[in-house]
């Protein structure tokens, strides 16, 4: 599992968040959009790492020790450097922090699977077709 929490589109920016708002909607989860940037802030769980083991995975279900942790997603879209390699590239940025203690969470080895999980929801995986290439 890739540790990033980002991803480049050459799709229309606003396409993307009106598409992401669309599903947060139908997931029926509350969001807050920027009136300033293109942003999206909305409170999700960071759900365990799931294991390779299914028997461990059993076990775990079993013991019912981990139900996640609450944070606080925010979601933004950054144009990238207008080089000839990334023109009309962006970036679609994903933070996590705790609602509490603003501390970021998204080194949590937990971040990367819940972004994942929603970069590749069928109506969110199109905007997923580039990469940043770095300038020589």
């Amino acid at each position: 599992m890739q540790k990033a929490t980002k991803f480049f589109t050459t799709g229309a920016p606003l396409d993307y968040m009106l598409t992401l708002t669309k599903y947060l909607e139908a997931d029926k989860t509350e969001f807050d959009v920027s009136g300033t940037y293109l942003q999206v802030k909305f409170n999700t769980t960071l759900k365990p790492v799931p294991t390779e083991d299914d028997e461990e995975e059993e076990e775990k279900k079993d013991e019912n020790t981990d139900e996640g942790v609450p944070v606080q997603c925010k979601v933004r879209v950054f144009q990238c450097v207008d080089d000839e390699a990334n023109a009309g590239k962006h970036c679609i940025d994903f933070t996590y922090t705790d609602p509490k203690t603003k501390k970021n969470m998204t080194r949590d080895e937990r971040a990367p699977h819940h972004f994942a999980e929603l970069r590749d929801q069928k109506e969110l995986k199109n905007f997923f077709d580039a990469t940043y290439t770095e300038s020589q």
